[in-house]
Order: C-alpha cells, then structure tokens, then sequence
C-alpha cells in the first residue's frame, strides 16, 4: 500500500478527518502508517 491507501484524508468546512485504513492489521502502526501519518499532518499544517 501506498500513503495516499492506508490514509484517507477528508477536509471539510476548515475541519480535516484523518482515518486509519488498515483494517486488516486493526489498523496497526506500522512504519508505512507512520511515515503516512507524519505527511498527512505536515500537509495540514501548511
């Protein structure tokens, strides 16, 4: 999986959703979750 399918990012009315996909491992922090998190929160930083 890439970033953009073990994250789904929804930004909406100034509010951003942030939702684990990885249903499979109960959505286990791996390090390509990780890294995926950390990009995630470095875009809506900016």
């Amino acid at each position: 999986m890439n970033n953009s399918e073990v994250i789904i990012l929804n930004k909406e009315n100034g509010i951003a959703t942030v939702t684990l996909n990885r249903p499979d491992e109960a959505n286990g922090i791996n390090i390509e979750l990780g890294e995926a998190l950390y990009d995630t929160f470095r875009e809506l930083n900016y």
